[in-house]
């Protein structure tokens, strides 16, 4: 049938007898991209998913896959990092310049502004208990900020800059009033939140390529770039 619409799917089946069967939903256009996606998260409170890739942020219905929002060039340089708020109600991302910046959720408007960094935003943390963000970065600085100002993020403290990594802080988790980083100089060191005081330093063989607090087992987990796994007790 030439006047079929093109996007119906036609199945026939036979026996004795001949059925045909059209399903009409239109075919969805790829909306994926050939960008890789460097953060992915999901929104609880709405059910949906927020994945950054470029200098872009996507939004996706969690339950169909389709895509909802999308803000485009929201920073001028590709984005590194990113995470959302306690109310999950705004995103905050960094990008490759050392750029911090937060934005609403729903409209993809800017909000506000961080002290930036002057190197590549690795990693954003945020700590409900505290309003605050943890950013940590290439320039080997780990840096707190509330995020209580409505203008704009201030800068709280920074952790001991005199016991800083030797080489890029690749990642971070916080835990219990404790910030861990991971770095290419082969190790992770644990901070305190509030004082900034290095509390242990950590080797491993290779690169950190990540590091994770299990809080249920009380442990401290990392893995370098030869694929090792580490795995220390918590005190």
């Amino acid at each position: 049938n030439m006047n079929r619409p093109h996007y119906v799917s036609r199945v026939v089946a036979a026996k004795r007898n001949i059925h045909v069967f059209d399903q009409c939903d239109p075919v969805r256009e790829m909306v994926s991209e050939s960008i890789p996606v460097v953060g992915a998260l999901i929104n609880s409170v709405s059910m949906t998913v927020i994945t950054a890739s470029g200098r872009s942020v996507k939004i996706w219905d969690l339950l169909t896959g389709k895509q909802l929002r999308r803000y485009d060039n929201l920073v001028d340089s590709d984005i590194t990092a990113l995470c959302l708020d306690d109310r999950q109600r705004k995103f905050i991302i960094g990008d490759h310049s050392g750029e911090s910046q937060v934005f609403n959720f729903a409209s993809g408007a800017l909000m506000k502004p961080f002290d930036s960094h002057s190197a590549e935003v690795s990693k954003l943390i945020y700590c409900s208990s505290h309003k605050a963000v943890i950013s940590a970065s290439w320039d080997r600085r780990i840096v707190v900020h509330s995020e209580l100002d409505p203008e704009r993020g201030i800068k709280l403290r920074e952790m001991d800059p005199i016991f800083a990594h030797s080489k890029d802080v690749t990642s971070a988790d916080f835990w219990k009033e404790q910030i861990v980083t991971g770095s290419l100089d082969k190790t992770l060191r644990v901070w305190d939140f509030v004082s900034g005081k290095l509390l242990a330093d950590l080797n491993c063989d290779a690169d950190v390529t990540a590091v994770q607090f299990l809080s249920g087992a009380e442990a401290l987990c990392a893995a370098d770039r030869s694929g090792t796994i580490y795995l220390w007790s918590l005190p």
